[in-house]
């Protein structure tokens, strides 16, 4: 069981969707803001550039590069219909000395349109609470995370036997466990790995059943010789001559 537990790998959906709401879209917010910069009436490059903005856009794309060389999960900030794109490349194209035409002026603008329009303008109320939302839905611990966890918690238990205190080890995350690890205090273990944990329950076949950990009756047929072997074997007075017929 534990062996399982140190055997699940990161859910790579999620591992790109939590790079994304930490990573990508507070990123995508500052080339925004800085896009905004030269809005007047509600047109983009009203304002001409000035040397400041455009030393502004190249640290940009500095950290830009800096951020795309470490977060490589998401690759949605790398597709040329983002909104996050169009505004990246037409920075780079004006940090480089050349203008937009028409055509790259109205992708931009379309771009920043679109980004006001469904999440607000950066540092309004409601931007800060939506994303202020989507960081604490990152924050969550994933189950790869918490398998690990577990699975360090059972790493005094004999791997050959059960244990009457299966519950145990399935408690939300203690604040010892918060510092060796990161994980947030009472942070709940997810079903699924719970389940697998309680598959270790050790007790009698009443309470093994009551527990959900005998199912059915052909689950209890199948558990029915070692019971027996077990039952024989305690007879025996000798330690050895025991796990010798329990075998």
């Amino acid at each position: 069981m534990r062996r399982r537990l140190q055997q699940r790998r990161p859910h790579a959906g999620v591992e790109a969707m939590n790079e994304a709401l930490t990573v990508w879209n507070p990123f995508a917010d500052e080339l925004l803001e800085h896009w905004l910069k030269t809005v007047r009436n509600g047109r983009i490059l009203a304002r001409a550039p000035k040397p400041k903005w455009k030393e502004g856009a190249a640290a940009l794309l500095e950290r830009y590069r800096a951020l795309a060389a470490e977060h490589t999960c998401c690759g949605k900030h790398r597709r040329p219909k983002e909104n996050s794109f169009i505004l990246r490349t037409a920075l780079e194209d004006l940090v480089a000395g050349g203008d937009l035409d028409a055509r790259r002026r109205g992708l931009v603008q379309h771009a920043v349109d679109a980004m006001v329009r469904r999440r607000g303008v950066p540092g309004t109320p409601e931007h800060a609470a939506l994303r202020a939302r989507q960081a604490a839905d990152a924050a969550r611990p994933t189950h790869h995370a918490m398998a690990q966890l577990v699975a360090e918690r059972l790493a005094d238990l004999p791997p050959d036997t059960g244990t009457p205190q299966a519950r145990t080890f399935t408690v939300a995350v203690t604040p010892a466990e918060y510092e060796a690890t990161g994980l947030p205090v009472g942070a709940d273990v997810p079903a699924p790995i719970a389940r697998l944990v309680h598959r270790a329950l050790a007790a009698d076949v009443p309470t093994l059943i009551a527990a959900g950990v005998v199912p059915s009756a052909e689950v209890l047929a199948t558990l029915t010789p070692q019971l027996v072997a077990a039952a024989s074997a305690a007879a025996c007075p000798d330690p050895r001559l025991r796990r010798l017929m329990a075998a």
